[in-house]
């Protein structure tokens, strides 16, 4: 769709949409969307696959079962452990890559984020300190591997003004069920940072309780 001051173009993919709430109420609810969000305005399964360029068969059936399109690379730490890679297929890695290009950055990020955050480097990260006498360093043990898929569901992606099925979806591409442990953020997934960055920062600071009907 495009929108151009108080005038809104449908797509070919908006038409359920549109059918389903009329052209006066379809077009209400976009410039509403877009006076308070940055996202794309995504109401159902058809404006999801066209946002991201994605089919919605393959939308389905990645959120269905995610563990078939990860393998598996083992690396050694430093400290001589192991940490546990889940490299996405090159259907996924597409399917993530889009989420995080036209959803996930569109986002709001906490101002004390500076990880996989636009515009911000270590030097940022580092200024807040400089001068201090003291400097507390902490690493959060399997930080990625903690994070849920409902919590990636609920705090992250359901700022999304869109169906509970887009949610879903969107959320599962992300998390999933990945093979090394159920439903929980594959660590190197391509949005592993944005999306757990969002849920574990509203789930600390401001914890978010959702459910779907």
């Amino acid at each position: 769709m495009k929108i151009k001051r108080f005038t809104v173009s449908f797509d070919p993919w908006d038409m359920p949409f549109v059918a389903k709430h009329g052209v006066w109420k379809a077009t209400r609810l976009v410039r509403q969307h877009h006076k308070k969000h940055q996202t794309p305005f995504i109401h159902d399964t058809h404006q999801l696959a066209a946002t991201l360029a994605v089919p919605r068969g393959q939308l389905f059936a990645l959120a269905r079962d995610t563990a078939p399109h990860y393998r598996l690379l083992t690396l050694r730490k430093k400290n001589g452990g192991k940490r546990i890679i889940h490299a996405p297929a090159p259907d996924l890695k597409y399917t993530q890559q889009q989420i995080a290009k036209r959803i996930l950055s569109q986002m709001p990020v906490s101002p004390f984020a500076t990880a996989y955050t636009a515009g911000k480097s270590l030097r940022d990260n580092a200024a807040p300190h400089v001068g201090h006498r003291y400097l507390l360093k902490m690493d959060i043990t399997d930080f990625f591997g903690s994070i849920t898929h409902f919590q990636v569901v609920s705090a992250a992606f359901n700022t999304i003004a869109c169906t509970a099925i887009c949610v879903i979806l969107s959320a599962a591409s992300c998390s999933g069920n990945a093979p090394a442990k159920q439903g929980v953020t594959p660590f190197s997934s391509i949005n592993s940072g944005t999306s757990t960055q969002a849920s574990a920062g509203k789930l600390v600071i401001n914890p978010v309780f959702c459910t779907f009907a």
